[in-house]
């Protein structure tokens, strides 16, 4: 809980000189008089101890202003006229916004034939999202506005025509090859928005990093897998263990089974222009 210390000093139950209500017992009420009660957690109410301490707990991604009515009470009651309630005083409590961390999910492999030119990859950036803060139930961060920052590393350049480019509301990414050029280049991508880092918030991403595998051309192979004959494999399968099981997963462009028998599984397989080796 937050803590505020000393809220309220000096407490007592009356004047000094009435000595017969020094024995009475104190306690603070605090009540939300008006703005959004919602920045506080429900079991995180705002509440002044004994100690003049003022604590409470805020709830998650949620920024606003509340104001406090706090008055101390003893227990020597109302009888006769009495009074056992102080002057009320009020506090307000401002929760400042604070930017969320925007986020989003992408592989970490790409492969491509040197010859292709223009590609693009649709919904290549998934999950886009600013960073979730609500207000009155609603994502107040909806509306800014985000965009993707590629960068190449090393001499990786001189492998496009044009740079990579991602489309913040699609995820497609897209990029141009330029010729004979052919090797493994490691891009770092981090999502911006534009809200800012005031009290301690973030307008950027994690980085990511995403690998693209430029092949000469693609080759085809096919694998006779041996089984048990009780197995019954689906494609995705056994295409994804042979994916698995390769040293580059990215190099397999496509995968199908072309023949089933009790104990053997027969793969076509696609694959993008490695070395003999590996495609053996």
């Amino acid at each position: 809980p937050f803590v505020v210390e000393k809220i309220a000093t000096r407490m007592r139950a009356s004047d000094l000189s009435l000595a017969d209500e020094r024995t009475q017992g104190l306690s603070f009420l605090v009540n939300v008089t008006s703005g959004d009660a919602g920045i506080f957690s429900p079991d995180g109410l705002p509440r002044v101890e004994p100690s003049g301490d003022l604590l409470f707990c805020l709830a998650t991604d949620q920024f606003g202003q509340a104001t406090l009515s706090i008055q101390l009470q003893d227990d020597g009651g109302r009888a006769n006229g009495g009074s056992d309630l102080s002057k009320e005083v009020t506090l307000r409590v401002t929760v400042l916004p604070v930017n969320q961390q925007p986020v989003f999910a992408m592989v970490d492999h790409l492969a491509v034939c040197a010859g292709t030119g223009a590609a693009e990859f649709p919904g290549f950036a998934r999950n886009v999202t600013a960073g979730t803060i609500l207000l009155d139930g609603l994502d107040s961060e909806e509306e800014q506005v985000m965009s993707f920052l590629v960068a190449i590393l090393g001499n990786g350049s001189s492998v496009f025509s044009e740079a990579p480019q991602i489309n913040e509301t699609t995820g497609d990414m897209a990029f141009a090859l330029a010729g004979g050029q052919h090797g493994t280049v490691v891009l770092t991508i981090i999502l911006a928005d534009d809200g800012g880092t005031d009290n301690g918030g973030a307008n950027a991403s994690s980085p990511h990093h995403l690998q693209i595998h430029v092949y000469d051309s693609l080759v085809s192979a096919t694998v006779t897998i041996t089984h048990a004959a009780s197995v019954n494999f689906s494609a995705a399968e056994v295409s994804g263990a042979f994916a698995r099981a390769l040293a580059h997963p990215s190099i397999l462009a496509s995968a199908s089974i072309v023949h089933a028998a009790p104990n053997a599984t027969i793969l076509s397989l696609t694959l993008y222009g490695v070395s003999s080796e590996q495609s053996q």
